[in-house]
């Protein structure tokens, strides 16, 4: 397996287990529709749980569909060679850390997607700003982490590489 096969398979399993989610929080939407029928219009109960799910589910679609896509384009921009090599470590790190940062900007996308049909219930500034600010923040920190695992990993590295030779030194004196 090489390590853009093993991207390509981390991707279309974190599509995979997004979709999994929303089906998961579609079978609680689905339970608390009787219990705000009384008190909202049906209207408004499907815009406010099913339209954010079908979003979501959407995103969850994307990543399953686009793993060639994804691990082309942006984890192996520089590298076009499609001979088999072993997966390397520092690779594996890259991969995770961008699937990390997919998934933070997935989760983030979901939960402003969410609180805007929310906020077709209650509708006040306060709601969508406590609940959005948060939102961007993580898909700002996804796409800060996706779009600098290569250059994270590297630093790792270089840390370790820096506190061994800190640390023989102490032990020579």
């Amino acid at each position: 397996m090489t390590a853009r096969d093993f991207a390509r398979l981390l991707i279309k399993l974190m599509g995979l287990f997004v979709m999994a989610m929303i089906l998961v929080s579609l079978s609680y939407s689905l339970a608390h529709i009787p219990f705000e029928l009384p008190h909202r219009p049906l209207s408004q109960i499907l815009a406010f749980n099913f339209i954010p799910l079908f979003l979501a589910l959407l995103i969850g679609w994307a990543l399953f569909r686009s793993d060639r896509r994804i691990a082309d384009a942006m984890l192996f921009a520089r590298d076009r060679t499609d001979t088999p090599q072993p997966i390397e470590f520092r690779k594996v790190e890259e991969i995770l850390l961008a699937l990390l940062g997919i998934y933070l900007i997935a989760e983030g996308l979901i939960s402003i997607i969410g609180v805007l049909g929310g906020a077709m219930g209650s509708g006040t500034t306060a709601f969508l700003l406590t609940n959005v600010i948060p939102g961007f923040a993580q898909i700002l920190i996804g796409a800060f982490v996706f779009l600098s695992s290569r250059g994270l990993v590297v630093l790792r590295h270089k840390f370790v590489e820096f506190r061994t030779k800190v640390r023989n030194m102490g032990a020579t004196e």
